[in-house]
């Protein structure tokens, strides 16, 4: 079942044991988002401007329906908003998701130091 981020926090109403197991069962659901590598190649094709299901399906050469689908959860967990103009549908990332998304892109892109390194830029 899939949950409304939406939806006021309930586990602030929870004794602090039950809120701490709330509040992380809720994180993981939604960093659980970011597990799928067509919902991370759309968050990829957003960072840089909205865009609309069409383009999108034609980027990743997976069906509108497939978009549609891995759309859902994002937007769920208001990671991704979309807009519309006149009969046009657009998407993009959140304005609150853009630093994550950078944060999580960096962390890709730049390896953990090993100790071998370490001790190579220690001599």
């Amino acid at each position: 079942m899939q949950r409304d981020y939406r939806q006021p926090n309930v586990c602030a109403f929870r004794p602090r044991k039950q809120w701490v197991d709330c509040e992380a069962e809720r994180d993981a659901e939604i960093l659980g988002v970011f597990s799928h590598i067509n919902r991370l190649k759309i968050l990829l094709m957003l960072r840089r401007e909205r865009r609309q299901v069409p383009v999108l399906a034609a980027g990743l050469g997976v069906s509108r329906t497939t978009i549609l689908k891995h759309l859902a959860p994002l937007l769920s967990a208001r990671i991704v908003t979309v807009h519309h103009e006149g009969s046009s549908v657009y998407y993009e990332l959140a304005e609150t998701w853009g630093g994550f998304l950078a944060t999580l892109l960096a962390i890709g892109n730049n390896p953990p130091i090993t100790e071998p390194t370490v001790r190579r830029q220690m001599n």
